[in-house]
């Protein structure tokens, strides 16, 4: 999980990222669903829920089979790629970071400075409720005495097919985010250079966004070059 966290971060840290809901874009509930997405987790694991709060307070028979819901209490920090809820209307949710203790711990968020930041929380203000953690996927039980060499043989071979069938997928999800945000921020682009305000405000989010529109733009060589191929080779995936 460590690892997968890490790759989403490389990946998404400074971006925006939009899933469901495109009339209130760039929401903290559209990053904890592309986590999900990147996990290969339908994106309809919290349909129905309204409130970033209702993560934890209305927990779907999705996102109960996919994950354990862990009480904040005194002695808890949360892991990498846990998803965090905070209490309140509407509430807010992130993804926990490495490095947490307990008077803080680090997560990826979004809309608090507009992007995907990496941002510092306690567990009091605003409240934490608890976390979600990924159920792993339960591996397919191997018999323990193959009767030849040949049977170890094929369950190796079915378990090295059931890796590159997962990294495949993953590649597949991120090339279409890629593509989804690459066409959201051209707009959002465009709109910022069209006003007529030359307010503060807008001046900012127009250098943010524009900055973000270069990153993506670059991102489908990078993308290829350094996760793609490592993780492609590594695995033996022809692309």
């Amino acid at each position: 999980m460590t690892l997968q966290f890490k790759q989403f971060k490389t990946l998404f840290l400074n971006t925006l990222w939009d899933t469901k809901d495109h009339t209130n874009m760039n929401q903290c509930f559209d990053l904890a669903i592309g986590w999900c997405k990147y996990l290969g987790i339908p994106d309809t694991i919290f349909s129905g829920l309204l409130y970033a709060s209702d993560i934890w307070n209305k927990p779907t028979q999705a996102s109960k089979q996919y994950f354990d819901f862990i009480p904040n209490t005194p002695d808890g920090v949360p892991q990498a790629g846990d998803i965090v809820v905070f209490a309140g209307i509407p509430g807010h949710v992130s993804i926990a970071d490495e490095g947490g203790n307990l008077s803080t711990f680090i997560s990826l968020d979004q809309n608090i400075k507009y992007d995907i930041q990496l941002i510092t929380h306690n567990y009091d203000s605003p409240k934490v409720l608890g976390w979600l953690r990924f159920k792993a996927p339960q591996q397919p039980t191997t018999p323990t005495t193959p009767t030849d060499d040949k049977d170890k043989l094929i369950l190796q071979l079915k378990a090295e097919n059931t890796v590159k069938d997962n990294a495949i997928t993953q590649k597949d999800i991120l090339l279409k985010e890629w593509e989804f945000q690459f066409g959201k921020l051209s707009e959002e682009l465009k709109t910022c250079q069209n006003k007529p305000d030359s307010s503060l405000e807008l001046q900012n989010k127009l250098t943010k966004v524009t900055a973000q529109y270069k990153k993506l733009l670059a991102t489908p060589s990078k993308f290829q070059t350094d996760m793609l191929l490592k993780i492609c080779e590594k695995l033996e995936i022809p692309i």
